[in-house]
C-alpha cells in the first residue's frame, strides 16, 4: 500500500512538473534565438534602460531597435547602450518614419547604399533587417521593384561587412493568405479550408477566394518573394500574433493553434529556399499559454531569430510582456520560465 502511495505521488508531481515547466525541445541546438521589441506599456514610453532590464530578466540575447535613414545623424544611442549592456542588436533600417503618412522606398540606391555603410562600420548588429514590414501601406509607398532593388542593396553592403540580412517582415494576415492559395493552387482545398478556419474570423473565411484574387499585397509579396528566392538575402522574415487581428468573441479562444506556422514557414521556406525567422511575434490575447505555446512551436521549428513584440496595443492588439515600470506581467513570466526551463538548463548539460 505504502508503495502504491508512493508511486502516486511521485506520478502525481511528475505531471504536475510538466504542466507547469516546457520541456526541453529535442533535437534542436541549445542556442537562444529570442529577443524583444519592447514598446509603448499602459500608454507609457518604454525606455532603452528599461527594455535592456526586461530583456535581462527574460533571459534573452536579443533586442530589436531601428534607424531611420533620414534622420541618421551618425548616432543611434539605443544600438551603444544594447551593445554596453552585453546584449546584440537586431536593426531595423528604414527609409523613414511614417508620422505624417507611408514613407517612399529609396530610389537613389547609391546615396542609399552609402549611408547604410556609414551605419554598419559603426554598429555590428546580429542581423539587419530592410525595412520593416514592406507589404505594409501605412508605412510605405512604392513598388515591389522599388523594394527589391532597396534589399538588394542593403543585402550587398552588409555583407561586405559579415552581418547577415532579411527582409522587413511580411505581415501576419497576407502570409497567413499567401500560405492559403498555395494550398489551393496545389490541389489541398480541404487543407486549406481547415487552415483558415484556425486564423481567420469566419466571415473573412467564406470571401477568402474573392478576397485574394485581387489583392495587390498578394502580388507585391509574390514579387519580393520570388526575388529573394534568387537572391544573396540570408533569411526569409514574417510577422506573426496569436490570435489573429479581427477576431471577436469565442474565435478569441478558439483561434490559437500555433500548428499553422508549420503550414506557413514550410510554404516560405519552398517559395524562397532560405531559412525563416520572425523578427516580430506576438500575442493579441493576454493568456501566458500562448506565450509558451508560441515560443514552444518556433524553438520546434528552429528559427536562427525569433524577436517577441512586447508592447500593448488597445483593446484587441498586441499585449506586452512587462508592465510599464518593467516587471513582469503572468504572461512575461512565462516567456522567462520557457527559456530558463527549455534554454538555460540546456546550456548546462
Amino acid at each position: 500500500m505504502m508503495k502504491f502511495m508512493l508511486l502516486s505521488l511521485l506520478t502525481g508531481f511528475m505531471l504536475l512538473s510538466a504542466l507547469r515547466f516546457p520541456q526541453p525541445v529535442e533535437n534542436r541546438s541549445v542556442k537562444n534565438p529570442f529577443g524583444i521589441l519592447a514598446d509603448k506599456t499602459e500608454n507609457k514610453a518604454i525606455g532603452i534602460a528599461t527594455t535592456i532590464r526586461v530583456a535581462k530578466d527574460l533571459g534573452v540575447p536579443y533586442v530589436r531597435t531601428r534607424i531611420w535613414l533620414n534622420k541618421w545623424n551618425g548616432k543611434c544611442i539605443p544600438c551603444e547602450a544594447i551593445t554596453a549592456a552585453g546584449l546584440k542588436i537586431i536593426l531595423n533600417i528604414n527609409a523613414g518614419a511614417p508620422v505624417n503618412g507611408p514613407v517612399p522606398f529609396p530610389t537613389d540606391i547609391t546615396a542609399y547604399k552609402k549611408t547604410v555603410r556609414e551605419i554598419l562600420t559603426k554598429y555590428k548588429p546580429a542581423l539587419v533587417s530592410i525595412e520593416n514590414e514592406e507589404d505594409n501601406p501605412l508605412y510605405h509607398t512604392g513598388t515591389a521593384e522599388d523594394y527589391i532593388n532597396e534589399l538588394k542593396a542593403g543585402t550587398e553592403i552588409a555583407h561586405q561587412m559579415g552581418i547577415k540580412v532579411s527582409n522587413g517582415g511580411i505581415t501576419s494576415a497576407l502570409v497567413a493568405m499567401l500560405t492559403y492559395q498555395d494550398m489551393i493552387q496545389h490541389g489541398r482545398t480541404n487543407e486549406a479550408d481547415i487552415f483558415a478556419r484556425k486564423i481567420f474570423p469566419d466571415y473573412k473565411v467564406r470571401n477568402l477566394a474573392k478576397i485574394i484574387s485581387n489583392n495587390e499585397k498578394i502580388r507585391f509579396a509574390t514579387s519580393v518573394l520570388e526575388a529573394i528566392k534568387s537572391s544573396d538575402v540570408d533569411y526569409i522574415n514574417f510577422h506573426w500574433y496569436t490570435p489573429g487581428r479581427g477576431l471577436k468573441g469565442a474565435d478569441i479562444s478558439t483561434k490559437t493553434d500555433v500548428n499553422v506556422l508549420d503550414d506557413i514557414t514550410a510554404f516560405l521556406k519552398k517559395s524562397t529556399g532560405k531559412p525563416v525567422i520572425t523578427t516580430e511575434i506576438g500575442q493579441l490575447a493576454p493568456s501566458p499559454v500562448i506565450v509558451t505555446n508560441l515560443l514552444q512551436k518556433t524553438s520546434e521549428l528552429n528559427m536562427d531569430f525569433v524577436i517577441w513584440y512586447s508592447g500593448d496595443g488597445g483593446d484587441g492588439k498586441a499585449i506586452a510582456l512587462q508592465n510599464a515600470d518593467g516587471s513582469l506581467r503572468e504572461n512575461g513570466k512565462a516567456f522567462k520560465n520557457f527559456i530558463h526551463y527549455t534554454i538555460s538548463n540546456s546550456q548546462k548539460h
